[in-house]
This record gives structure tokens, C-alpha cells and sequence, in this order.
């Protein structure tokens, strides 16, 4: 990710009298060059739709979240939420799981029912049965009722701003996951760059015709200032425009890596936090502003090892193990059997760097 971040292209930003629009130049000569005139704007489809929330969050999502909205990094993120889970004030919080369980429908049913009324209320289960379900709250309080039970019992006195702020992100997505769907307006736009003849198309959320969850977790709604007919065209001058090289990729945020460690089976929801802080720790990556850059040292003991180990340090092998030790646990495979195929072929992999 950090060397396709070295990667340049353009974007030129142009802004007109029915909003802004961002075109990508990969040829930065052709960006260099690149004039803009007008552009031309064409309705492709103009619908009411239903927009459904989120499901509530697992581990990785959490973490993911709590990154990009409150710029927390995952150790953080995990140490506060295992404050809450002991506090008693949400479930736990180390699961894959999105599982809403009967007595999650219940606190759901019990604050959207006083607080929105109850033909906003739709429970949704958003997975089977399992061990585990998703981070919920485990009382129907939101952050300011919480506030209060924390200074009236005096019990929680470690609880700073930042808890009250995770535990919102967790309240606030938990019950839009179980309230009626937002009814929206959504208008697909095809737009040109005149004279370049760079097409972009965008979907734009432009209304919200009836509420649902959105009273809880507002939708980003982008309004067409004039009113433009479904398959008809418009030109519009261009009021002023900007040029920026920006990265190909941006390298990760704390979220984002956990996000990809979770897509790719890597880690688990007890490790994702563990993982990423033992990276800072061992100075392999640095975090400026938000996004993590491997240090030269990272870089040199990522090239040895993955050079001269490939196979011991490869995605696949750590898959595999993960998925050995989940057979363990099940009682499919018998550890023992595991261990003596393990110490045979890794024996010679301990090497000092």
C-alpha cells in the first residue's frame, strides 16, 4: 500500500451552479494540460428508494469507525470499549459477530419506542445464532441518560470524554440498525467535462421524503439547486476550478488496516488491536496524522523475512493456522497431531535478524 501511495494522479475540481464534481487524471501530462470550460449534466434517473441503515457493529467495524469519525486508534478504541463491557454498559466487545439477540430487541423496542414512537421501530435479528452477538448497549440509555447515571452513582469515575463518545457511536448505530428504513429521493447524474470529454457518473441523495432511522444517524443529503428533468441534458459554465496531485491509494489509517485484516481472515477480533499497536511498538510503522508508514526498519525486516521465508510468512499460512486452531477449538482436529506437523517444518524458520 505504501509504495502504490508513492503513485501520483490528478484530480481536477471543478465547481458549477449545480454543485462540485472531481474528475481523475492517471495521465499527469494530460492533467497538466487539462482545460474546463463547462460541463455537461444529464439526469439518468431520477427514484424514491429505501435506504436501509447499517447493521450494528462486530469488532472490526467498531474500530474502523471509531478511526475515521473520532480519530481514536484501535488500542484505544478497545481499551475503552473493555472499560464500557466492564461497566456493564454494552456487551461484548470482541466478536465477528452482527447478531442481535432477543434481549437486544428488547432494549431497542423499549428507546425507540418512547423516544420516536413505535411506527419507527423495525427489529431485525442481522444474523443466526452463535456464541457471541454484536456491540450493543445493554440498557436503553443514550449518551446524555448515561452522563447522568455516571454522576448520580459516582461508581464510573475513569470514564472520560472519550468513553462517552465511543459509547455513542455504539448506541446511536445499534438503534438505527433496528428502526424503519429512510425514504430518499436519489438522482443518478452523468456528467461530462467540456472540452476534455471525461465522463464521471454520481448518485446523489438529494431529498428525504419520509423519515426513518435517519432522525437518529442523519444521511448526507446533497440538494440540486435548480431542478433538472429526468433524461434531459444541461450545460453549466465553470465557476472556478482547482488542480492537486493526490496519492493513487493513501497508505492506511488504523481502521482501515483493521478493516483489511478482517477481509482477508488475518488476526481476530481479540488480536486486531494487538497487532496493529505491536507494529508502533516495534517502530515497523510510524502514524503521521492518521495514516501508518512503515519505517525503514519495518521495511528491511518485511524484505528479509518475506524473502527468505516466503511460505512461513505468507497470508495463506496464516489463514491456515487460524483455521487449524479454530478446528481445535471445535474438537475436529486434535492439537497434538497440529503441533508435531508445525515443529517439523518450522523448525529452521528461528533466525536472528
Amino acid at each position: 500500500r505504501y509504495r502504490e501511495s508513492k503513485e501520483k494522479v490528478g484530480i481536477l475540481t471543478v465547481e458549477t451552479d449545480v454543485g462540485t464534481f472531481k474528475f481523475r487524471f492517471e495521465d499527469l501530462k494530460a492533467f497538466q494540460e487539462a482545460v474546463a470550460d463547462k460541463v455537461k449534466v444529464k439526469v439518468k434517473s431520477r427514484k424514491v428508494t429505501e435506504k436501509n441503515p447499517l447493521p450494528p457493529f462486530n469488532t472490526g467495524e467498531l474500530l474502523k469507525e471509531a478511526s475515521r469519525v473520532l480519530g481514536l486508534s484501535a488500542n484505544e478504541v478497545m481499551n475503552i470499549a473493555q472499560e464500557l463491557f466492564e461497566n456493564g454498559f454494552i456487551t461484548y466487545h470482541r466478536t465477528d459477530s452482527t447478531r442481535v439477540s432477543t434481549a437486544g430487541m428488547g432494549v431497542a423496542k423499549e428507546y425507540i419506542s418512547e423516544k420516536f414512537g413505535a411506527e419507527l421501530l423495525k427489529l431485525r435479528s442481522w444474523g443466526e445464532g452463535g456464541a457471541h452477538e454484536c456491540i450493543r448497549p445493554t440498557r436503553p440509555l443514550d449518551v446524555n441518560a448515561l452522563r447522568t447515571l455516571v454522576t448520580v452513582s459516582g461508581s464510573t469515575s475513569a470514564m472520560t470524554k472519550n468513553h462517552y463518545r465511543v459509547y455513542d457511536l455504539i448506541f446511536k448505530r445499534f438503534m438505527a440498525s433496528q428502526m424503519v428504513p429512510a425514504e430518499v429521493e436519489a438522482v443518478e447524474l452523468e456528467v461530462k467535462l467540456l472540452p476534455e470529454n471525461l465522463l464521471i457518473e454520481e448518485e446523489r441523495l438529494t431529498k428525504v421524503i419520509k423519515d426513518g432511522w435517519n432522525v437518529l444517524v442523519p444521511l448526507k443529503v446533497t440538494p440540486l439547486p435548480l431542478e433538472l428533468k429526468e433524461g434531459e441534458s444541461y450545460y453549466f459554465n465553470v465557476l472556478s476550478l482547482t488542480k492537486r496531485k493526490v496519492p493513487k491509494v493513501f497508505p492506511y489509517t488504523q481502521g482501515e488496516l483493521v478493516e483489511e485484516m478482517r477481509k482477508r481472515g488475518l488476526g481476530r477480533p481479540s488480536t486486531y488491536a494487538k497487532i496493529v499497536q505491536t507494529l508502533l511498538d516495534r517502530r515497523y510503522v510510524v502514524e503521521k496524522g492518521k495514516l501508518l508508514y512503515p519505517t525503514k526498519l519495518g521495511i528491511d525486516v518485511y524484505t528479509y523475512l518475506s524473502s527468505k521465508f516466503p511460505e512461513y510468512t505468507s497470508e495463506e499460512f496464516t489463514r491456515e493456522l487460524e483455521s487449524l486452531m479454530d478446528k481445535v477449538e471445535s474438537g475436529e482436529e486434535d492439537y497434538q497431531e497440529i503441533l508435531k506437523k508445525l515443529r517439523s517444518v518450522l523448525q529452521f524458520v528461528e533466525v536472528k535478524l
